[in-house]
């Protein structure tokens, strides 16, 4: 504020502002366009929220939880660990979605003749 409301040293011959005037605004600019880099950068990739297993104890309203952490894994290592549960879970819903296609398949299938036998498909008369 102080600053701000300073008279403007000009010279005599031209108006214009000392270089140190000068250096001062481009120092605060160039340190408010960083600090809002760092804002940005903090808003968009957020610190890892801790996680871990919570822990419960007490009875009826005295419930408390405490958060047990889990260990910190290393960056590389939980990529790692995510692409592998990845794939997994793919081949899981891959073996899956064969097993019921091959359910589905099987009822256009004929009928042997002990299938024909228990259903009494051949006892019943057709109407």
């Amino acid at each position: 504020k102080k600053i701000a409301d300073a008279p403007v040293p000009r010279t005599r011959w031209s108006g214009r502002l000392p270089s140190s005037r000068l250096d001062e605004g481009f120092e605060r600019i160039a340190g408010d366009a960083a600090a809002f880099v760092e804002n940005r950068a903090a808003i968009s990739v957020p610190d890892r929220l801790p996680t871990g297993i919570m822990r419960y104890t007490g009875s009826h309203d005295e419930f408390r939880g405490e958060l047990e952490p889990a260990p910190v894994v290393p960056e590389r290592e939980r990529v790692a660990n995510l692409v592998k549960q990845f794939y997994g879970e793919t081949a899981k819903r891959a073996v899956h979605k064969a097993e019921r296609y091959e359910l589905y398949l099987s009822t256009f299938r004929p009928l042997s003749s002990r299938e024909r036998e228990l259903l009494k498909i051949d006892d019943t008369p057709s109407i």
